[in-house]
């Protein structure tokens, strides 16, 4: 019996895991590939633009050259006319792709929303009594068992929540989770913002109406006081990328809430998750979000499995906010805790953090190479000893550890390159 309780808690974490996976590979795909395209737009529209220019100064008449007036002949007016419109579809897509991104930023966010009630169903099947969806018997029949019915009922409602707004998803997420999910969520006003510019994507060719200024002004979001009705929206770099790690953010926070509420026998795993994620982000140099989502992880309310999580936690924000170029706050951080009593791993990054690298190398020694925690590939992948292990007195000490020259994955390379 414990072995089959033991199987499904294991089963209710993959599932959610799963889904929290799914949901960063989807949106990175989207944050890697938007700059790309967008430089490539740009390129052909300014390609467009040249070859009308030229077109004009090879084969028209120059007649105001302070007005930069051509007169075109007419057998070269067919010619014009599909340049001019060459360049016009150039700008629509300009403005028309970026928009496409936004959409799938929140299309992805309601498709994982929809995983997580189903993962919130699968963990607690009680609150579907309080579903008003039901199913008839010759539906039942036609499914063929009490699983199925029971599959066909959460489809049902999960359609319901996601056609409805955002504020009535997160609403009926707090109602069954019992717990305030938008309460001291400063992305809460972006995140509205966000799906309401989304629907004037979708619904308004990206012009703004009534609605959306009524739902940002009840939400407080602080939008700029020249937009007015009427106005078009477009989209810039800045607010893509803000877009982004506010669904993602929120994405994440949501899926821990989860987690440690209703898998509380997983407490480990949450933490290894979050842990693996703000490590990713870091890792992948998105320092704000790896802060955010740092912050959130070393929460007073966040309980975790035990010492060694919670100041790998702690590590962790320290460490995002140096490579963000906050080294105050990442001193007041790792200064905060009395690191003399916990592991020499931590004796260690502490110490690499706090730029003494005397300290470090005193405990590098006392490690020496054959520790489990700390072995020589973690010098070369942990982002935290990136300005480390370019002193001399790292790769003396490395040196004199293991017997061998530190090489970095760079420097690795750059080798491969020349052989």
């Amino acid at each position: 019996m414990e072995e089959i309780q033991e199987q499904e808690s294991v089963m209710r974490s993959i599932k959610l895991e799963k889904a929290v996976e799914d949901f960063i590979n989807h949106l990175e795909s989207l944050a890697d590939t938007y700059p790309l395209l967008t430089t490539t737009l740009r390129g052909t529209s300014l390609s467009a633009t040249k070859q009308f220019n030229d077109f004009l100064m090879q084969e028209c008449v120059l007649v105001d050259e302070d007005e930069s007036s051509y007169r075109v002949p007419f057998e070269k007016q067919h010619k014009r006319e599909r340049l001019k419109r060459k360049i016009g579809k150039t700008k629509l897509a300009e403005g028309i792709v970026p928009r496409s991104f936004i959409v799938s930023l929140v299309s992805e966010f309601d498709s994982y929303l929809g995983q997580l009630i189903k993962v919130i169903f699968y963990l607690r099947p009680e609150l579907l009594n309080a579903s008003e969806k039901n199913i008839s018997f010759p539906k039942l029949l036609e499914l063929g068992s009490i699983e199925e019915g029971r599959e066909f009922i959460i489809e049902k409602e999960i359609e319901t929540v996601l056609r409805d707004s955002h504020i009535q998803m997160f609403r009926w997420l707090e109602n069954k989770l019992d717990v305030k999910l938008t309460t001291d969520l400063k992305s809460w006003e972006k995140f509205i913002e966000l799906t309401e510019r989304r629907n004037l994507f979708v619904h308004n060719n990206g012009v703004v109406n009534r609605q959306y200024l009524s739902v940002c002004k009840s939400n407080n979001v602080g939008i700029d006081q020249t937009v007015n009705i009427g106005d078009v929206l477009e989209i810039t770099n800045s607010y893509f990328e803000n877009a982004y790690r506010c669904v993602f953010e929120i994405g994440i926070k949501l899926s821990q809430v989860i987690w440690r509420k209703f898998i509380k026998d997983e407490i480990e795993e949450a933490d290894s998750n979050i842990m693996g994620i703000v490590f990713d982000q870091i890792l992948r140099k998105d320092y704000s979000l790896a802060i955010e989502l740092a912050e959130f992880s070393t929460h007073k309310v966040i309980k975790h499995f035990n010492k060694d999580y919670e100041l790998t936690c702690i590590i962790n924000k320290a460490q995002a906010y140096k490579w963000n170029k906050n080294n105050d706050k990442c001193i007041e951080i790792v200064t905060s805790i009395d690191w003399s009593a916990c592991s020499d791993k931590f004796k260690l990054v502490s110490s690499v953090l706090l730029d003494n690298f005397q300290e470090a190398v005193n405990v590098m020694r006392k490690l020496g190479k054959d520790d489990e925690e700390i072995t020589k590939i973690h010098y070369r992948e942990w982002p935290i000893f990136q300005e480390f292990i370019l002193s001399p007195i790292f790769l003396d000490t490395y040196k004199e550890i293991f017997g061998l020259d530190f090489i970095s994955w760079e420097q690795e390379d750059k080798l491969a390159v020349k052989s």
